[in-house]
């Protein structure tokens, strides 16, 4: 329950909620604590895209993959429990005013983790599709390994007819 944890900071947000830097009071683990506002109508109307997202959450194991370790809620509330990653995601590499941030030996190793997550993905019984890659929901660990986060608008189930329907995010998709 929250009461179990210190909230430490906030890690980002979006229209779901937000992320929280979280320590468990006993053992002093940290976690990042994805807590999604109940009382929201976006929220109460995309309840099963967060119910979606638990399941498909709980049955990947991947290194290059965010781990969810369990989930909790209150009358306000759903949480999830996630590793924590303490870096930042993916936009610290992108280049500012055409100079890169890394060399390309890094940026083709962080790229290789990306692929590696994804081949995992799609190539679990029945497919995951994660339909929201961008640099915000790809996170960086101090040794520069990459891990795939939010599968919010991720699909698992084979559909009978052709998936016509919008997620993710517009800037990001492909055309």
């Amino acid at each position: 329950k929250i009461e179990d944890f210190t909230l430490l900071k906030e890690l980002g947000s979006g229209s779901f909620g937000r992320v929280l830097l979280a320590e468990h009071k006993r053992t002093k683990a940290r976690y990042a604590l994805k807590a999604i506002d109940k009382r929201l109508k976006d929220n109460i109307e995309e309840k099963d895209y967060f119910r979606r997202e638990m399941e498909i959450m709980y049955k990947i194991d991947h290194p290059n993959i965010v781990k969810l370790f369990g989930h909790f809620e209150d009358n306000t509330y759903c949480y999830f429990l996630m590793e924590y990653i303490p870096k930042g995601n993916l936009f610290h590499y992108i280049p500012v005013n055409g100079k890169p941030k890394i060399n390309t030996q890094t940026a083709v190793s962080l790229l290789k983790d990306v692929i590696s997550a994804l081949y995992y993905l799609h190539h679990m019984s029945p497919p995951i599709i994660h339909r929201d890659i961008k640099p915000s929901n790809v996170l960086i660990t101090p040794s520069e390994n990459l891990y795939l986060i939010d599968f919010n608008a991720s699909r698992s189930e084979i559909a009978k007819e052709e998936d016509t329907s919008l997620l993710g995010t517009k800037v990001y998709a492909a055309p």
